[in-house]
This record gives C-alpha cells, sequence and structure tokens, in this order.
C-alpha cells in the first residue's frame, strides 16, 4: 500500500520563514500557526454525485474519482487509492426483493431488517469479521436506514479493513451504501464516511 505524506512542501516552507523571523514570534504564536496550518492540510472538500441514470445523489470528497472496477453490479464507485478510501451504492426494486426475502422467512418486524439480516449473511461469506457495532437504526433524507459498521479482513489483503454499510428503504426501492477503507486509517475516515452517508438524498422530479 502506498502511503503519501501531504503539504511537505508548505510545512518546509513554514519552517524557513519562521526560522527567520523566529526571534519576533512567541512561542504561542508558533504553536498556533502551526495548529491552523495542519487544520488548512486536513480540510476535505466535498462535491456532488451526478450520475444521470440514478434517482440518487451524495457527496464524496472531491480527491475521489469515478471508477468500474470496484463491484460490476454497482453503478455508483468511486476511490482514491493513494488514501485508501471507496464507495460503492446501488438500489434495488422493493417489488424484486420483498417475495424473495419473505421465501427466506428472515426474523425482522419489516422488510428493512431482514433485507439487513439477508446482505450481512452474504458480507459474511467474503468477510471475516473481528469487531461489529450494534446496528444503528437512523433516517437518511426522510426515509428509513440502518447502519452496519465492522472490521474485518479478506482474502489477498493482509491488512485489517473497516466497512460502513448504509441500507435505505424508500417506497418502492431498497438504497445500498457500502464506504470502507484500511483499519489502520479508521479514526481518520470516520468522518468522511458519516458525512457520504448522511448526505444521501433523492433527486428532486424536474
Amino acid at each position: 500500500m502506498k502511503k503519501t505524506v501531504y503539504g511537505v512542501t508548505l510545512f518546509l516552507g513554514l519552517g524557513l520563514l519562521m526560522t527567520s523571523c523566529f526571534s519576533s514570534s512567541s512561542s504561542d504564536d508558533l504553536k498556533k500557526s502551526l495548529e491552523e496550518l495542519k487544520k488548512d492540510l486536513n480540510t476535505v472538500n466535498y462535491v456532488e454525485t451526478d450520475i444521470d441514470s440514478l434517482d440518487f445523489s451524495m457527496v464524496i470528497p472531491d480527491y475521489m474519482v469515478s471508477t468500474t472496477t470496484l463491484d460490476a453490479d454497482r453503478p455508483l464507485q468511486y476511490m482514491n487509492a493513494v488514501k485508501e478510501q471507496y464507495i460503492v451504492a446501488s438500489y434495488e426494486l422493493v417489488s424484486d426483493v420483498e417475495p424473495s426475502i419473505k421465501a427466506l422467512n428472515y426474523d425482522g418486524k419489516t422488510l428493512l431488517d431482514q433485507y439487513v439480516t439477508y446482505n450481512k449473511e452474504v458480507i459474511e461469506e467474503g468477510v471475516k469479521i473481528s469487531k461489529q457495532d450494534p446496528i444503528k437504526k437512523m433516517t437518511i433524507d426522510g426515509m428509513q436506514a440502518q447502519l452496519l459498521q465492522f472490521d474485518g479482513t479478506v482474502e489477498g489483503i493482509s491488512e485489517g479493513i473497516s466497512y460502513y454499510t448504509v441500507f435505505i428503504q424508500s417506497k418502492d426501492k431498497l438504497y445500498f451504501i457500502m464506504t470502507w477503507t484500511l483499519e489502520s486509517r479508521k479514526d481518520d475516515f470516520k468522518e468522511v464516511a458519516d458525512k457520504m452517508i448522511k448526505s444521501f438524498h433523492l433527486k428532486k422530479s424536474a
């Protein structure tokens, strides 16, 4: 996995500047300047996805690029290989899913509960889960949703991976979002993942 440190040039430039004027700057000013620079370097700018064939949209970091290599069945796919950040999203029609889910006799009061249970089983076939948070029920764009956050390993990848998976139900569709990064980068990614997930919304009809 490649690791890149951003802002090296800026830090070096700031170091030269501070050296030349250190005699007139207090240690408090120096600390404040470093804190402000670090904040600027960590600022993430977001852009709206724009896929005409989809009835939904969301925001993603502007450093992510569109791809088709993550999952052939997902019409929305973005990634940044350097930062090891990835996201996919898709949907299914309730009318297609409901008969199959009911035939499996899953526990759960709602179709969404059963859909989450089914997908969790599918995920566990490919991911060896090491840690899983309780399923979190939430509302996204006025729709019922459930968040499944878990860490695990997959064959062929030496490092652990942290996943954020969301299932959303509208009147006639079930939406699926999965975003992930290396487990070692989980803390830095959490805010980005949260922002993307909660920004999900249906497009307004023309």
